[in-house]
């Protein structure tokens, strides 16, 4: 509901009382006022929980390229000690493109690539 309804509510509701609607009346008007307010109230809160939704799946989507499709879709799915060199720290990192399913193993050396 935008905000021309409820103006046109409260101008509806001004009209009734000028025209000696009944308190009854006046009471279901008032709460119908209310419960307009509550949906609107609660609207607005969805539609913040919504976007804040959508940008935490969209930033947590993102990886790198991926090398076959060029999509942002390309992430590390696993780490461990290399097979072979998995003593001398070096590790073999599994990445994955979450669209193509392209994989990929790497060699990573923890103690040459040390910042």
């Amino acid at each position: 509901m935008d905000i021309k309804n409820i103006k046109g509510i409260f101008e509806l509701i001004i009209e009734l009382i000028k025209k000696g609607a009944t308190i009854e009346a006046q009471q279901k008007i008032i709460e119908l006022e209310g419960a307009v307010i509550s949906l609107l109230e609660e609207n607005l809160k969805l539609r913040k929980e919504n976007l804040s939704l959508m940008q935490r799946l969209e930033s947590s989507e993102k990886g790198e390229r991926c090398p076959k499709c060029k999509k942002l879709t390309w992430n590390l799915v696993k780490s461990e000690p290399h097979p072979i060199y998995g003593d001398m720290g070096v590790l073999e990192r599994t990445f994955k493109c979450s669209e193509c399913g392209h994989t990929e193993k790497h060699q990573y050396d923890s103690f040459q690539n040390k910042s």
